[in-house]
């Protein structure tokens, strides 16, 4: 350091210096006598001129000093240079003509300066490489500065929640149906409301900010898009090439809140924003969060569920939680949609191996490019879908997911998260580390039972969910429908059910029910999942990988898959396909089934699903490969293509899975009640005719 301080030391002399290089000649000049003695009385003290007023113009022989030394390094006009320009001037004796002077004579050689030089650069070059490190790895950051990094230039404003309308003055104070919540459910109520009683007057009061829309394309069609302006839009292509909106209905559709107490019509009012804090059963009254209460007639609670998350990243820092989001609402997906197209985003993580983090992660590998965007899936199990499909098949889809390009990363949860510079690192139970420019949680939902103690409403403790009759009636003209109810089945006991077409059925009924129908829930509501255009799987009843299961596949043909079975019921979406399909009658009795002819190839019951994985353990027909890391993997065979899995309990039936197979579903819904066991199964896998198509 102390030659760094030597070399700045001298910085001012090394500036200076390097103007001696030039030859230097005696200047021929007429100098100016200041008329000012502040600046120089020199003049007045010349030799021989002793009253030479103020402002004289000198000689320039008069310029040079009788005793001029003439030691080495001064500049000599000995011999004195004629005035006259035309006489060549002698050259000092002191001096070679036309020889430059050493520049840095004075100061010793010029290797002397070069190091100097050297030095100083050096200084510099240390310097700036502390100063990067310093501001790479954060070591000067507050905890201030880490909780609020600096943001980039937003591409577009962030949606605001406003309430609407904006003032609960405006809000009805009486009203014959009231609905607490405005997902599926509360949709699929009043449209049902309304084909029973046309003038109805239905108000809708949901927190969301939103209109009633549909879920399911958030996790996949949404993501298909290749244009963000239609994105931005909440419009994606439907498989048919027809173009939809995420939202059930438009504005135009519904009645202005202030509007709807004097409408002679009738109509559907969506409050936006506000929340329902508390409700009085016994007067029929909905309280506000403002105070502000609603007399009601009938009431539906379709209050829906929220994402969970993990404690370590509920606890983190607000720096943390800015690069995190529990998937799902439009918000969530708006957010998501628009970090994942910044080109710094680089390394996207999904928390969860369940139905809709598989989705979304087989989604974005599928539409974005492998070379700028790296998916990774981090999930406890062994494989993806563990807790639904049989180990093989979780297995055979966790090859496919890899192949399709997503980083698997089985048997490991997250520890721990830390973040440097902006930059987030999640540190998982295995002792791997992986960075994290996005974080997206799908570790399942709770339900929103917030307004049981408020209200003194029953919640089933091992389930979740608020308890209902068969009539799905919490309490006196109190219903609930949606992800909130639990309900008896008579067939496989008290149930909570997160999925789409439950939400259709159950609103539905307590629709007709609020209108007095008086109608049991007996429907087996069915659920589904995509992987991709290619991979789908559609399911009913007690779908558990801890149960045994019996397993009968066949080889799939292009027509089995969920893009083709969309296009074949001219329906552009996949739950509205489904939601068709799920009302069919499309055979008898399963008991009145007509025998299959004996062309059919024979079918093997395979029982359990270790007996299965044991026929998978032959790989002569597997072929390996890479996956989009570089690793290496292994083809799955097409054994899987399509086929049906049963899950037993006691040897009866109690759920069923049709893979790649479609439009059979009120088969498997017949077979579901009807109690088949394990004993008639391969008569009963024939009525699905996997080998026929």
């Amino acid at each position: 350091m102390l030659r760094y301080g030597y070399a700045i030391k001298n910085l001012s002399k090394i500036t200076r210096k390097p103007c001696l290089s030039y030859e230097q000649i005696p200047l021929k000049y007429i100098g100016i006598i200041s008329a000012s003695r502040n600046y120089s009385d020199a003049g007045d003290k010349k030799p021989g001129n002793p009253n030479r007023p103020p402002g004289t113009t000198l000689k320039a022989e008069e310029c040079i000093p009788s005793n001029q030394s003439k030691s080495k390094g001064s500049f000599s006009s000995d011999p004195v240079c004629p005035i006259d320009p035309n006489v060549e001037c002698p050259l000092s004796p002191n001096r070679d003509c036309g020889k430059r002077p050493e520049p840095f004579e004075e100061d010793g050689n010029r290797k002397k300066q070069q190091r100097v030089w050297m030095q100083l650069l050096a200084a510099l070059f240390i310097t700036g490489a502390t100063m990067y490190m310093v501001n790479r790895m954060g070591w000067l950051q507050t905890s201030e500065t880490l909780q609020i990094p600096k943001q980039k230039k937003k591409k577009k404003a962030e949606r605001k929640k406003v309430k609407i309308p904006a003032v609960s003055s405006e809000i009805v104070t009486e009203i014959p149906y009231l609905l607490i919540g405005g997902g599926t459910a509360a949709f699929s109520a009043f449209r049902s409301i309304k084909s029973r009683d046309p003038t109805a007057k239905v108000l809708v009061v949901t927190e969301e900010g939103d209109l009633p829309y549909m879920r399911p394309p958030l996790s996949k069609e949404l993501w298909y898009n290749k244009d963000r302006e239609t994105t931005e839009k909440l419009k994606f292509k439907q498989w048919n090439g027809s173009d939809r909106s995420l939202f059930y209905e438009p504005p135009e559709f519904y009645t202005p809140v202030p509007e709807l107490a004097q409408s002679h019509k009738g109509g559907i009012g969506v409050a936006l924003g506000w929340k329902v804090s508390q409700i009085d059963v016994v007067n029929r009254t909905a309280v506000l969060e403002d105070g502000h209460k609603i007399k009601y007639e009938k009431c539906l609670l379709a209050t829906g569920a929220s994402p969970k998350n993990l404690p370590i990243f509920e606890t983190a820092d607000d720096a943390v939680k800015s690069k995190i989001v529990p998937f799902r609402t439009i918000e969530d997906f708006l957010k998501l949609e628009e970090s994942i197209r910044d080109s710094a985003v680089q390394n996207i993580v999904i928390v969860g191996g369940g139905f809709l983090g598989s989705e979304v992660a087989c989604s974005l590998v599928r539409n974005l490019n492998p070379d700028q965007k790296t998916v990774h899936q981090i999930f406890k199990e062994k494989y993806i879908m563990a807790q639904v499909l049989p180990e093989y098949l979780s297995e055979w889809t966790t090859t496919k997911a890899m192949l399709e390009g997503v980083r698997c990363m089985p048997e490991t949860e997250v520890a721990d998260v830390e973040m440097k510079g902006g930059h987030l690192k999640l540190i998982l139970t295995d002792g791997s580390k992986i960075d994290a420019d996005q974080v997206i949680v799908a570790v399942g939902a709770q339900a929103n039972t917030q307004l049981a103690q408020s209200s003194n409403l029953e919640i089933d403790t091992k389930v979740g969910g608020y308890l209902v009759n068969a009539e799905l009636e919490a309490r006196s003209d109190l219903w609930v429908a949606g992800d909130a109810a639990c309900f008896y089945d008579v067939r496989l006991g008290r149930r909570r059910v997160e999925h789409h077409d439950h939400a259709v059925i159950s609103g539905r009924l307590a629709g007709e029910n609020m209108t007095g129908a008086g109608k049991p829930y007996l429907h087996q509501s069915m659920f589904w999942s995509d992987l991709g255009p290619e991979i789908g799987y559609e399911a009913i009843g007690i779908v558990d990988a801890s149960l045994p299961t019996v397993g009968v596949f066949a080889k799939a043909t292009d027509q089995d898959t969920p893009l083709a079975a969309v296009t074949a019921s001219n329906e552009g979406l996949r739950s509205v396909s489904e939601e068709h399909n799920s009302q069919g009658n499309k055979s008898a009795a399963i008991i009145q089934a007509t025998p299959v002819s004996q062309k059919h190839a024979p079918v093997e019951g395979l029982k359990s699903a270790e007996s299965i994985k044991n026929v998978k353990s032959d790989k002569k027909d597997s072929k390996s490969c890479e996956d989009e890391g570089g690793n290496k993997v292994e083809k799955p065979r097409d054994d899987f293509g399509k086929g049906v899995i049963f899950y037993l309990r006691d040897d009866v039936v109690v759920g069923i899975v049709l893979w790649n197979i479609f439009n059979r579903m009120s088969i498997a819904r017949q077979v579901l009640a009807s109690g088949t066991r394990y004993d008639d199964l391969n008569e009963v896998a024939k009525l699905f005719s996997i080998h026929e198509d």
